[in-house]
């Protein structure tokens, strides 16, 4: 009763990721350009670091300063995308303040044969997309290639200023993908999922009329997973990934200025099992991430949760607890942090069309590497004392079903102790801080 779907990714037509989330309810997005320019998720007025992205239930990188480093998965490859809104951290951990998005992507094969389209637009943008899928009895495989380009436009606007270039702001984007899964039994099924994107991206600065800025990205990931009926009221699923991203900032095509390397391995073991009216899911989640700036930082993190969703004759209801540990470490220094939060929500059925919804739950961030120990590449001094920042909100709505669609609007408050804030050349805690609104969708 707490998810909501984009519903048909396919019909929206979007270029990238980013455009297709972009105008869903409460959710805002900040950009430096067109198409693969740097951008930022905010969602319900929470910082663009307070929102937690996952792909297949992986964890997306964070750079040293929690910053996501959003993958550009060309839409064509997403299934689905789950939004989530107010404090999910009992569900998906740390940073899940103002919410989390989950994008699926296609994990199974679609008719057999080749596939094919062509599409072109102005600014002369060309998307080529080629494919092959094998669906047998128990094994499906499917590859796709991709080519994205576009001359763009100029990223500033050069009549606000003299040191502004202003010739057009190209994106071009390479990918491919791949998957299968090979059914054991009627109980277990294995697979896997790998993909390799890479994109070049020419942005704008201050620096002069005739200086040219471009940004050199690739990211692969390679998922293993198996799934499992342990019983007629329990299934389960493991899955490790191992993300690699590599980021390059250029001046004038040979001077860098700017790098970035994230290696992250993740580990999830999930369950559902049937009990009562409703599901109960318990499982753990194991991160380690290593990046460079080019100074090298680790942070691990375990995660462990448990829940149940059910329903009552009338009422959809939901509650969660996890627990979080994450450790930060640079060189011989480390930082430990840790926090429980928990979730209750619900949704009462007025009539078959009308519904009272409402939540209750708390949620955490803990500090990023470059706040506990600082960047001097960035100007940023070392804050070894943060604490983590807590949260603790709620939410109140009525959503109305038509024939024509839904209507949600809701109320939502949320109040934090130890937000962070940058001051005196450092990430610094403050007090106390409050952030509430309405949504309506």
């Amino acid at each position: 009763c707490l998810s909501r779907g984009l519903g048909d990714v396919y019909k929206r037509q979007a270029p990238t990721l980013v455009d297709l989330i972009q105008g869903q309810p409460g959710i805002e997005i900040g950009r430096n350009g067109g198409p693969g320019t740097l951008s930022s998720i905010f969602m319900r007025g929470q910082a663009s670091a307070n929102v937690a992205v996952f792909i297949d239930g992986i964890p997306v990188q964070r750079d040293a300063g929690g910053g996501l480093k959003l993958v550009d998965i060309p839409p064509s490859q997403i299934e689905k995308v789950e939004i989530l809104r107010g404090n999910m951290s009992a569900i998906y951990g740390e940073s899940a303040v103002g919410g989390a998005i989950h994008i699926f992507t296609l994990a199974g094969a679609g008719k057999s044969g080749p596939t094919a389209s062509v599409g072109y637009g102005s600014r002369n943008t060309s998307n080529l997309t080629a494919g092959y899928n094998l669906n047998g009895d128990d094994f499906k495989l499917g590859l796709s290639v991709q080519k994205f380009k576009t001359d763009g436009f100029s990223a500033m606007n050069p009549r606000e200023s003299a040191l502004v270039n202003p010739d057009k702001d190209a994106f071009e984007r390479e990918s491919v993908f791949i998957n299968g899964e090979k059914r054991v039994s009627k109980d277990l099924a294995i697979g896997f999922q790998a993909n390799s994107i890479d994109s070049k991206v020419d942005y704008d600065g201050t620096h002069g009329s005739s200086v040219l800025h471009n940004s050199k990205q690739k990211s692969s990931d390679l998922t293993v997973f198996s799934r499992i009926n342990l019983s007629a009221e329990w299934a389960s699923r493991i899955a490790m990934t191992q993300s690699k991203f590599k980021n390059r900032e250029f001046r004038n095509i040979s001077s860098t200025t700017g790098s970035f390397e994230g290696d992250q391995l993740g580990i999830q073991w999930g369950n559902t099992y049937k009990l009562g009216t409703g599901n109960a899911n318990f499982g753990v989640d194991v991160t380690n991430a290593e990046f460079k700036t080019p100074t090298k930082y680790e942070r691990d993190s375990l995660g462990y949760y448990v829940g149940y969703s059910g329903r009552f004759d009338r009422l959809d209801f939901q509650a969660n607890l996890r627990r979080d540990e994450i450790k930060s470490k640079q060189s011989n220094t480390s930082k430990d942090n840790s926090a429980n939060t928990w979730l209750i929500g619900g949704g009462y059925s007025l009539t078959e069309s009308t519904k009272l919804i409402g939540l209750v739950s708390t949620s955490f961030r803990a500090p990023a590497v470059s706040d506990l120990f600082g960047v001097p590449s960035w100007g940023q001094n070392p804050n070894p004392d943060l604490k983590p920042s807590e949260h603790k909100g709620g939410e109140f709505g009525l959503q109305q079903r038509s024939s024509i669609g839904l209507l949600r609007a809701v109320y939502f408050k949320t109040e934090t102790k130890n937000d962070f804030e940058w001051k005196n050349s450092q990430i610094n805690n403050i007090a106390r801080t409050e952030n509430e609104g309405v949504e309506l969708g």
